[in-house]
């Protein structure tokens, strides 16, 4: 992260921090998705209105000019993908413009898998580079620094002090050895392809312990006025709220699912009943499940309010309610929810037999204090020999 960037992203959030915390959250203003949120502004036939007008009338008075540009046409050719441009996650990948050098080498680009996409994703950076240079972008961003940083301020205030990846980890009693970042845009509107891990959290790619904390980001529209945010039909910052809780749940999730289903669970589609349908389809869909349970337990205890993320009606809305109350009675413990995992992974075994016998599935062989553990070499071979 270069050192404009660092500059704006400086608020560490502080309470709820056990001694020793490994992770830490912070909320921010990132030069290269606001600079994406220029571009996809002007790519906009019928732009929305910008909430603060003073910074509405910067970015025209700066950028207006520069509709015709070929990174704007290409912004429009990405948008039309069906599951969204997801260009905002692929920005982080990057060093600060103009640049935009490859800032994580040897990390495959997300959302990439088609040629196609990879190719307009190329022209589109290409272009980009461009786009920054001639209209000076990074001088704009250095002269509205007090706007974002305003942003920043008050985004931390409706925090109130809370640390989401502190009391997941305190409500874990597992480090996550994460920095989690919120970013803040006033000008860009992430899709569904919103968050994302760095380097993400599964078993099957990441084959040694991390060297550095894994990096989570969620990209957040700014909507200065709480009232405003209700009907946005993109993710918005918020608090409450369960987006600020869920994708630093999967660095979690993600890779304890994977080891207990490989050693406890032989016969998936036997275990989880009509619900295995559901895992076939998508790897992540009984994940969800749990994660929309803690988010649902987590946001209780930081705000007194309840957010179970599904109809409760559905498949995965009545399965991450009774995950839910499962976690009632981890609360009442003092284990990791690690050791806690057989009375939650049975759950979706009652669920399936709801009139046979409760299973008496097996506690995990070897603990873990982080989730780096899961990804050590040494753990894999002592967890194996216990088996």
């Amino acid at each position: 992260m270069g050192a404009r960037l660092a500059a704006a992203a400086a608020l560490i959030l502080g309470l709820w921090v056990p001694a020793g915390a490994a992770s830490s959250s912070r909320v921010m203003v990132d030069e290269r998705v606001e600079l994406l949120g220029v571009v996809q502004y002007l790519a906009s036939e019928r732009p929305e209105k910008i909430p603060n007008p003073a910074y509405a009338d910067a970015v025209e008075r700066r950028f207006g000019s520069l509709r015709g540009h070929a990174a704007v046409r290409l912004y429009r050719q990405a948008a039309r993908r069906p599951a969204g441009e997801g260009l905002g996650i692929l920005m982080l990948y990057f060093s600060a413009p103009p640049a935009l050098k490859p800032a994580r080498p040897g990390l495959r680009l997300p959302y990439l898998d088609a040629e196609a996409d990879k190719e307009i994703a190329h022209r589109f950076l290409w272009e980009l580079r461009d786009f920054a240079a001639v209209s000076d972008a990074s001088g704009f961003f250095r002269e509205q620094r007090a706007f974002y940083r305003a942003i920043e301020r008050a985004a931390a205030r409706e925090l109130g002090g809370l640390d989401p990846a502190a009391a997941i980890e305190r409500y874990l009693r597992v480090e996550l050895e994460t920095r989690n970042h919120y970013v803040l845009s006033p000008l860009y509107k992430a899709g569904a392809l919103n968050s994302f891990i760095l380097p993400y959290p599964d078993p099957v790619t990441l084959l040694e312990r991390p060297k550095a904390p894994l990096e989570v980001y969620t990209l957040l529209a700014w909507v200065p006025a709480k009232a405003e945010r209700s009907g946005a039909r993109y993710p918005v910052f918020d608090a409450p709220s369960a987006v600020l809780w869920q994708e630093p749940l999967y660095v979690y999730i993600d890779p304890s699912f994977h080891h207990y289903e490989a050693r406890y669970i032989p016969d998936p589609e036997k275990f989880y009943g009509e619900a295995a349908g559901c895992r076939e389809r998508a790897v992540n869909c009984l994940k969800s499940a749990a994660v929309a349970a803690l988010v649902d337990r987590l946001s209780r205890r930081a705000w007194g309010t309840s957010f179970l993320p599904y109809e409760k009606n559905t498949e995965l809305g009545l399965a991450a309610e009774a995950i839910a109350k499962r976690l009632e009675e981890y609360e009442a413990g003092s284990s990791t929810l690690w050791a806690f995992s057989p009375r939650l992974f049975s759950v979706f075994a009652e669920r399936a037999r709801p009139s046979a016998p409760a299973p008496a599935l097996e506690a995990p062989g070897s603990p873990i204090r982080s989730t780096s553990d899961f990804f050590d070499r040494r753990w894999r071979r002592d967890y194996g020999a216990a088996h």
